[in-house]
């Protein structure tokens, strides 16, 4: 992989990490929110998909929380979905970056094979002189 792609990987990873611990943080001041509202815990339901999401009202705006918060949430959710995108695009470009060295490996053996039985042959007739 060269440096820039690294570089990136490496960023796109820190960014990832870093968006994940804040949304730790806002996901722990929800849920003191709602047991401060005295909402309690929500049974687990599956992931609705974003336009769902964007729709529906969020738990801090039903119990009474700041607009703003759960516009950042949504934004850090997005993020978090184009990191992710980026992450997987850069692992397919690392793979293919993975076939194109083993190749290169495999061709560079051959090449070496090649080499040294033109060398045997060079000297099998260097000796026949």
């Amino acid at each position: 992989m060269d440096g820039r792609r690294e570089n990136a990987a490496w960023a796109a990873m820190r960014s990832l990490e870093s968006l994940s611990s804040e949304i730790g943080a806002v996901t722990g001041h929800l849920a003191l929110a709602s047991t401060a509202s005295g909402a309690g815990a929500a049974p687990a339901a599956p992931a609705p998909s974003p336009d769902a999401r964007a729709a529906a009202p969020s738990p801090s705006r039903a119990a009474g929380g700041d607009a703003a918060l759960d516009q950042r949430v949504r934004d850090m959710c997005e993020t978090s979905e184009r990191v992710m995108a980026q992450n997987i695009a850069l692992l397919g470009e690392v793979e293919a970056m993975q076939r194109e060295i083993a190749s290169l490996r495999a061709s560079k053996a051959a090449l070496a094979r090649r080499a040294r039985l033109l060398m045997e042959a060079q000297e099998r007739s260097h000796a026949a002189v």
